[in-house]
């Protein structure tokens, strides 16, 4: 096993050395152990469960506890997603997180809420597997695997992490900027008029109106330098020790299909 010890940054770059090249690991799987900010790669990994136990759990049964993961892979930038992508508001909250002063996921909560109430919605368009599914007044669009961002923020709560499809969620004009720090807390945004939650293969993020997109993966805000990225799964790249797959027939039921 190789073991991460940080936060969903370092997850990032101990995965990005095991995957060089779009390559997958072959004899060793990935274990995650929370001490960062955000520790969502955990979370999304174990839930809620204290991390001593889930060592335990991992390193008692590894052959019941590997599951293989899908991450993504930004095509403009030859570099992989992990935990996954935001743009708008979503990326945003970094950018305003560094202007505050407390620390740990309590600094990422009063980025959102400072974020959130300033806010203006960007023209974007997004398209999955060459359908445009949204286009006009954006909020964010968030794409990855990953269900939880900061920890406590369910933005992707259908999400699969080795179903070989990335989760899109889109938030449109429907959404009050102002309104989504507590709708985010509980998985409610999908249910706000306009907004978009898909699956597909190859997602297509856009700024419409040639300023660069503000964007994010992994927890890093990128420099303003694309209006456009392109990301597309990488199915069951990645080995990792973590809680046992769901009963797919009920998880198709939660979503009602």
């Amino acid at each position: 096993m190789i073991v991460s010890v940080g936060g969903d940054g370092t997850t990032w770059e101990v995965v990005s050395g095991m995957t060089a090249g779009r390559g997958r690991p072959r004899r060793h799987a990935l274990m995650v152990i929370p001490a960062g900010t955000g520790n969502s790669n955990y979370r999304s990994h174990w839930g809620e469960t204290p991390w001593p136990l889930a060592l335990e759990a991992a390193l008692g049964a590894p052959d019941d506890r590997v599951r293989h993961l899908d991450l993504a892979w930004i095509s403009e930038l030859a570099r992989p997603v992990v935990l996954g992508a935001g743009a708008g508001l979503t990326a945003q909250v970094l950018q305003d997180a560094r202007e505050v002063k407390v620390t740990g996921p309590a600094r990422l909560e009063a980025g959102l809420a400072r974020a959130a109430a300033r806010f203006t919605p960007y023209e974007g368009r997004v398209t999955v597997d060459g359908t445009v599914v949204h286009e006009g007044p954006t909020v964010f669009a968030n794409v990855g695997g990953g269900r939880f961002r900061a920890w406590q923020y369910d933005v992707l709560p259908r999400s699969v992490l080795d179903d070989g499809l990335l989760d899109v969620c889109i938030a449109g004009s429907g959404t009050p900027p102002a309104a989504l720090p507590g709708l985010l807390r509980t998985g409610r945004h999908v249910l706000e008029p306009g907004a978009v939650y898909t699956r597909g293969r190859q997602v297509v993020l856009e700024r419409l109106d040639g300023a660069p997109l503000c964007f994010e993966h992994d927890g890093e805000l990128l420099p303003p330098a694309r209006s456009r990225y392109t990301l597309e799964v990488v199915a069951g790249a990645l080995p990792v020790l973590c809680s046992p797959a769901p009963d797919r027939s009920r998880a198709a039921a939660r979503d009602g299909k």
